[in-house]
């Protein structure tokens, strides 16, 4: 079993390749692969869907409904772009991680072909460290950015939320729900993938198995421990036939609102209150109304704008969100992480840093804001 901490470490390092959110889990779930058009969250390193929204409500991917007063995306093709081998056979391995064939003592990278009869080996000369593996490489598929798309989030996103918690019944922050903009996929049995965490330096971890027929059999044998896991098995078709339904890079788009907190209901916060109203549903209910009562009847009621504090490095499209709303007055922020590495590029910086906010910060791009709405200038971003 991985633990919570190695799923972290994964998505965190190897997102900073510049290929997407790298998915701990890049199985399909019960409710079907990742598609262009979905909205959803992360759950445990895997991306779960609540519905698609180019495809009509009656759909077959929509059979877990969609919310009220539902408005179908429509795309042009001209936006949607597929990419067959995108990323070449080989590894992709996080800052300090170097990866070798274990008997031609080669070093491994994608495009580089895999030893059928031996295995890699992974040596890590930092604390942490991540390696994706693949078989045959991966395809991508991605929307161009587009005013129409960031339109549709902005109008639909308060239905999504609702939609998360009256019927799905999910504990979810307006953040954490995500619209796909994009993803990169490989075949079942054609991938494998380790992290580990704080486990000092010079440690090793050597994935063998068969990598030249039928699937990838992947084991693994480590010096010290990593988490790990592989596509699953049972799946041998060739190459023409192969199904690539398994994501490993996420591309993504987020919104997040400006938080808005009275000031008297801060201060009410910390003194005392009858709890036992709260015990039942209804008790609750009954509560939170008598305060929203309350402070709709005191004249002297403010409200403060809260600005969030700088998000811990993890995802980047949080940070983005977070220096939007900390640097203008915009009511809502919304990023996508094809922004970071365009706002790389406009500074003829390859890698993306450790900390990005401090990065943000030290460069200050433009930020425009247009009806209350915070986002990159077309000055230092593709147009969004």
């Amino acid at each position: 079993m991985s633990s919570a901490y190695s799923r972290d470490v994964y998505a965190q390092l190897l997102s900073l390749r510049g290929h997407g959110l790298p998915l701990w889990e890049p199985e399909p779930t019960r409710f079907g692969e990742v598609l262009i058009g979905d909205v959803g969250y992360m759950q445990n390193g895997g991306f779960f869907r609540l519905f698609n929204s180019i495809l009509p409500a009656e759909d077959p991917v929509n059979l877990g409904g969609v919310p009220q007063d539902y408005k179908q995306l429509q795309i042009p093709d001209t936006l949607r772009h597929h990419t067959r081998h995108a990323l070449g056979a080989g590894a992709i391995c996080s800052k300090g991680v170097a990866a070798v064939n274990v008997d031609a003592s080669a070093e491994v990278g994608i495009g580089t072909p895999l030893n059928p009869l031996g295995g890699i080996h992974f040596k890590s000369s930092e604390q942490q460290g991540a390696v994706l593996v693949l078989k045959r490489g991966a395809d991508r598929e991605m929307l161009h950015d587009s005013h129409t798309v960031n339109t549709y989030i902005l109008q639909n996103h308060d239905s999504w939320c609702r939609f998360a918690r009256d019927v799905r019944q999910l504990d979810l922050k307006p953040e954490d729900i995500m619209f796909v903009s994009g993803w990169i996929k490989t075949g079942p049995g054609e991938w494998a993938l380790a992290a580990t965490a704080d486990r000092g330096q010079d440690t090793g971890i050597t994935l063998g198995g068969s990598f030249g027929q039928g699937i990838m059999r992947a084991s693994f044998s480590f010096s010290t421990p990593w988490e790990h896991r592989h596509g699953p098995e049972g799946v041998q078709e060739d190459s023409e036939g192969a199904k690539y339904d398994q994501c490993v890079f996420l591309n993504y788009i987020k919104l997040k609102r400006r938080p808005l907190f009275p000031l008297k209901r801060l201060r009410a916060a910390a003194e005392p209150r009858d709890l036992s109203r709260s015990s039942t549903r209804d008790g609750l209910d009954d509560m939170i109304m008598g305060d929203a009562q309350a402070l709709e009847s005191d004249e002297d009621c403010t409200l403060v704008e809260m600005v969030p504090q700088p998000s811990e490095q993890g995802d980047m499209v949080d940070v983005m969100l977070d220096y939007i709303l900390e640097q203008t007055s915009a009511t809502c922020a919304i990023a996508s992480d094809r922004d970071v590495p365009t706002l790389l590029n406009s500074q003829n910086q390859g890698d993306i840093p450790e900390n990005l906010h401090q990065f943000l910060t030290n460069i200050r791009p433009i930020l425009i804001v247009i009806d209350g709405v915070g986002m990159l200038s077309g000055s230092n971003a593709q147009e969004r």
